[in-house]
C-alpha cells in the first residue's frame, strides 16, 4: 500500500503541477486589456482594401476618421482616441545631458485617458494631455530620467528640437496590454508640428483609432452603419475597395492577425493547443491514478466483502472509496502548489510573462483549484468505489474473484495514456523541425551578416551619401544601403497606376522604399531588366521595379514583357525597368505576393523613408564592423545612443509563439511519459507481487529468467505498440492541422513518427524488464515456503 500511495501521489501531483502551470498561461494570456474598467464597451476600428486581390488589413486608420465618425454616430459612441507614432521604432529624447532611443513612444488625443483607465501617480488626468507640447511619463520612465526629483513641468527635448513639458506621472502599463506606452505626448502637439493643422487626407492611415461606445451591445448597431460611412467620406478611387470594421479590444491579443499593429501578438489557436495539452497531463494522471488502484484494490475485495457481510451498504462503500481518492488528491495538490511555487520564476522566464503566484489564492482562480481537486479526486475514485462495491460477496468469501473486467479496463487505459504521450512527443518533434525549417528556409535575400541600423529622423538621413561612403572605407564592410522596414519583417502599402487600369484608379501594393544597391546588399536576384542606376537622377522620376508575383497579378505575359509598362507612383512617371525574383517581404506565415521596390523621389521624402540602414558584413567578421559603424555614427550624430539590430536576429522573432509552442509542448510531453511510466512501474510492480507464487513454480519447473521477464512484459509491450498505431494518424492530424498556420511548410517526417514509437517501446520495456527481472530472481524456496 505504501508503494501504490506513493506512486499514485506522484503521478497526480505531476499532472496537477502541469495543468495548473498552463492554465495559469491561459488565464495571462485571456486576461489582456480585461484590466480597463469599461474593456466591453471600447472597440477599434479596423479597415481592409481589397485592390483586385492585393488585400491589406490594416488596424490604422486616416486622421480624420477618429473625428469624423464620432460626429457621425454621436447616438453610439460616447468617446474617441488615436494613437499615432507613425509606424516608427524609436524617438529620440533627451533631458540636459542624457540621451535616449524610445521605442514606446506615442502621441495620444486629449481623451486618452477618458477611454483607457490611466492610473496618476502625479498629475490630474483631466487636463494633463489637454495642451501643446505636455506628456505624461510612467513611473519607470521618470526614474530613468530623473532619478528621485519631480518630473512635473520638468522639460525633455524631442529629437533635438521640441521641448515638451512633463505634467503627469502614471503607473507602468499592466504586461497584459496589447500595447505598452513609456512616454505619451498630447496630439495637439503633433498638430503644431504640422502647421497647426492635422492632415485632412483618407489615404494615410497611420492612426490607431479606438471608440468607447455607449453601451457594448451597440458595436452590433454601428458596425452596419460603417458602409454607408465609406462611402460617403473615402474618396472615389479608394471607397468601393474598402471596408470599414469594429475589434473588440479584449480580442485584439488573441485574435487579431492583422497588418500594422503596435506590438505582436498572440494567438487563439495556440492557446487552445495547450489547454488540450494540459487537459491530457491531467487525463493521463487521472487515468493512473484509476489504473493503479483497481489494479491494487483486488487485494482489497476480501476486506470490502467482510465489510458488506458486517452490513455496509453500496453507498457507504462508495462514499469510503470516494473519500480515500479526494484525501490523495488534496495531498496531491498540496505538492503541486507548493512545486508551482518553486517552479514559476523558472516558468516566467522562459514565456517572459510576470505571473505571480499570488493568484492562485486570488478569488478568480483559488475557486478552479478547489474544483480541480474535487473533480479529478471524484473522477479519479468514481471508477474504482463503483467497481468494489459492486463486487459478490460470496464469490470473494470462497476464494473466487472475477477482476477479468478490471483487468480489460486496466489495458484499456493503459493504450489511452501512452496514446496521448506518444502523440504529444510526435507533435512536439514535428514543432522542432518547422521552426527550424522557418529559421532555415531561403526567403529569396540574405540574412546572415546584415546588420540593421535605425537612423529615422537622425542627421544621418540628411547625410546618407556621406555615412554611406565612410562606412564602405572599412575592410570589414562589403555594402551599404537603406530601406524603410525591415525586411522579412514588414512593409506598406504604396499608390500605383499600373498599364490596364484608368487614371483615376489608384492601386494599393506592398512596397519597399530603398536606396541604392538594395538588391546588391540582399543578393535579390533579377529575372529580367536592369536594377536601379547607382546615383541616377532620372530613374527616381522614371523607374520603378516590381517582382515576379506583381507580374503574373496584373496578367502580363512575361517577365520580358513587362519591362516598359507604366506603373506611375504619386509623384513619379515611372514605368517598369526590372523584375526581380520573388522574396518574402513579411514572414513566412504567409505566401510572398506582389511587391515593388521603390526609390523616392524629393529630397524630403527620401529623408522620410530612410529608416534603416543597412550594412553587409564580411563574413566573420561582424563584431569588427559593428565597431567602425558605431564610430561612423558617433561622428554624424553626436549625442544619440547607438542601437543596431542584426537580421537574422530580428527575423526569428517572428516566430517567438512557434517556439514558445515547440519548448511548451516538448516539456509537457516529457511529462506525459514521465507520468505513464510511473504508472506503468507502478502496474508491473502490481503484476509481479500477483504472481509471485506462480513465477515460484515456474522456476521450480526450469523455466528460465528470460522466459519469466518474457512472461511479464509481453502484455505491455502489445500495448504499448497498439497504442502506436492509434497515436499516428491521430498525430498527424493534430500536426497537419497545425500546419495550415504555415504559407511554407516542412514535410512531415516519418521518422519523427518512428522515433516516438521506439522511444515508448523502449522506455516499456527498460521499466516493465527490470522490475520483472527483479521478480524472476527471487529464491522460489522464499516464495514457496508458506504453501
Amino acid at each position: 500500500m505504501k508503494l501504490h500511495s506513493i506512486i499514485n501521489i506522484t503521478g497526480l501531483s505531476i499532472g496537477f503541477t502541469g495543468f495548473i502551470i498552463i492554465m495559469l498561461y491561459v488565464n495571462d494570456e485571456k486576461s489582456y486589456d480585461r484590466y480597463h474598467s469599461n474593456a466591453d464597451e471600447i472597440v477599434r476600428v479596423v479597415s481592409t482594401s481589397d485592390f483586385d486581390g492585393v488585400a491589406e488589413r490594416s488596424v490604422s486608420c486616416p486622421a480624420p476618421l477618429g473625428p469624423t465618425i464620432q460626429q457621425e454616430f454621436p447616438h453610439l459612441i460616447s468617446r474617441m482616441t488615436r494613437i499615432y507614432n507613425d509606424w516608427s521604432s524609436e524617438y529620440f529624447v533627451e533631458y540636459e545631458d542624457k540621451g535616449f532611443r524610445e521605442k514606446r513612444f506615442f502621441f495620444v488625443d486629449s481623451t486618452f485617458t477618458d477611454v483607457f483607465d490611466v492610473e496618476f501617480l502625479s498629475g490630474s488626468s483631466s487636463d494633463a494631455l489637454s495642451k501643446p507640447f505636455t506628456a505624461i511619463i510612467t513611473e519607470t520612465t521618470a526614474v530613468r530620467y530623473f532619478g528621485d526629483e519631480d518630473p512635473i513641468g520638468k522639460i525633455i527635448k524631442m529629437e533635438g528640437r521640441v521641448n515638451i513639458t512633463i505634467t503627469g506621472v502614471v503607473a507602468d502599463t499592466p504586461q497584459q496590454s496589447h500595447f505598452s506606452y513609456d512616454i505619451l505626448v498630447s496630439m495637439s502637439t503633433l498638430r503644431m508640428l504640422w502647421g497647426g493643422s492635422m492632415p485632412k487626407t483618407w489615404v494615410y492611415n497611420p492612426f490607431w483609432t479606438y471608440l468607447k461606445l455607449h453601451k457594448s451591445e451597440m458595436a452590433a448597431d454601428l458596425e452596419p452603419q460603417l458602409a454607408a460611412f465609406t462611402q460617403k467620406y473615402f474618396y472615389d478611387a479608394e471607397k468601393d475597395h474598402i471596408t470599414l470594421s469594429l475589434q473588440k479590444l479584449t480580442d485584439i491579443h488573441l485574435r487579431s492577425a492583422l497588418d500594422y499593429e503596435i506590438e505582436p501578438n498572440g494567438k487563439i489557436s495556440y492557446v487552445r493547443i495547450l489547454t488540450i495539452v494540459a487537459a491530457f497531463i491531467l487525463l493521463i494522471a487521472i487515468i493512473n491514478y484509476i489504473n493503479l488502484t483497481t489494479a491494487f484494490a483486488i487485494r482489497r475485495t476480501r476486506e470490502t466483502a467482510i465489510r458488506k457481510v458486517s452490513g455496509a451498504t453500496a453507498p457507504q462503500l462508495i462514499v469510503q472509496f470516494l473519500g480515500e481518492s479526494l484525501l490523495m488528491a488534496f495531498f496531491s495538490i498540496l505538492i503541486s502548489l507548493a512545486a508551482i511555487e518553486l517552479i514559476l520564476p523558472l516558468f516566467n522566464s522562459f514565456a517572459n510573462k510576470s505571473i505571480n503566484s499570488g493568484i492562485l489564492y486570488s478569488s478568480a482562480f483559488f475557486p478552479r483549484i478547489v474544483l480541480l481537486w474535487l473533480g479529478a479526486g471524484l473522477l479519479s475514485g468514481l471508477y474504482p468505489a463503483f467497481s468494489q462495491s459492486g463486487s459478490k460477496t460470496i464469490g470473494v468469501l470462497k476464494g473466487r474473484s472475477n477482476q477479468s473486467g478490471n483487468a480489460f479496463a486496466r489495458k484499456a487505459l493503459v493504450v489511452v495514456q501512452f496514446t496521448l504521450s506518444i502523440t504529444l512527443i510526435t507533435s512536439s518533434m514535428m514543432a522542432f523541425d518547422q521552426l527550424s525549417y522557418l529559421r532555415k528556409a531561403d526567403l529569396g535575400f540574405r540574412k546572415d551578416n546584415i546588420i540593421m541600423v535605425p537612423v529615422m529622423r537622425s542627421p544621418v538621413t540628411a547625410k546618407y551619401e556621406a555615412f554611406r561612403d565612410e562606412l564602405l572605407n572599412s575592410p570589414y564592410i562589403e555594402g551599404v544601403t537603406a530601406v524603410d522596414y525591415i525586411i522579412g519583417s514588414d512593409h506598406n502599402n504604396h499608390e500605383f497606376k499600373p498599364d490596364g487600369y484608368p487614371d483615376d484608379q489608384w492601386q494599393f501594393y506592398p512596397t519597399l522604399v530603398v536606396r541604392d544597391d538594395f538588391l546588391k546588399v540582399f543578393d535579390i536576384k533579377m529575372v529580367a531588366g536592369r536594377d536601379y542606376i547607382k546615383n541616377s537622377k532620372t530613374d527616381p522620376m522614371e523607374a520603378i521595379l516590381i517582382n515576379e508575383a506583381m507580374v503574373k497579378h496584373l496578367g502580363w505575359k512575361s517577365n520580358e514583357d513587362a519591362l516598359g509598362k507604366r506603373f506611375h507612383s504619386r509623384i513619379g512617371n515611372e514605368k517598369v525597368v526590372g523584375v526581380f525574383r520573388n522574396f518574402n517581404a513579411s514572414s513566412l506565415h504567409s505566401k510572398a505576393g506582389p511587391l515593388v521596390l521603390n526609390v523616392k523621389e524629393e529630397a524630403r521624402e527620401i529623408a522620410i523613408f530612410t529608416n534603416y540602414v543597412v550594412v553587409k558584413t564580411a563574413n566573420g567578421k561582424s563584431a569588427e564592423a559593428l565597431k567602425s559603424i558605431e564610430e561612423t555614427w558617433k561622428e554624424f550624430s553626436p549625442g544619440r545612443p547607438f542601437s543596431y539590430t542584426i537580421l537574422s536576429s530580428e527575423l526569428d522573432k517572428l516566430y517567438r509563439e512557434e517556439e514558445y509552442l515547440g519548448q511548451a509542448s516538448a516539456i509537457l510531453a516529457l511529462l506525459t511519459i514521465l507520468i505513464a511510466g510511473i504508472g506503468l512501474f507502478g502496474l508491473v510492480s502490481f503484476m509481479a507481487m500477483q504472481r509471485t507464487h506462480e513465477i515460484g513454480i515456474r522456476k521450480v519447473l526450469g523455466a528460465s529468467s528470460f522466459n519469466l521477464v518474457r512472461l511479464l512484459t509481453s502484455g505491455f509491450i502489445k500495448l504499448v505498440g497498439l497504442s502506436i498505431l492509434l497515436a499516428w494518424p491521430l498525430s498527424y492530424f493534430i500536426i497537419d492541422r497545425w500546419f495550415d498556420n504555415f504559407a511554407y511548410r516542412t514535410e512531415m517526417k516519418w521518422q519523427f513518427f518512428l522515433l516516438a514509437g521506439v522511444l515508448s517501446l523502449l522506455l516499456t520495456i527498460a521499466i516493465t524488464g527490470v522490475k520483472a527481472f527483479n521478480a524472476s530472481r527471487l529464491n522460489p524456496s522464499e516464495t514457496l515456503k508458506y504453501e
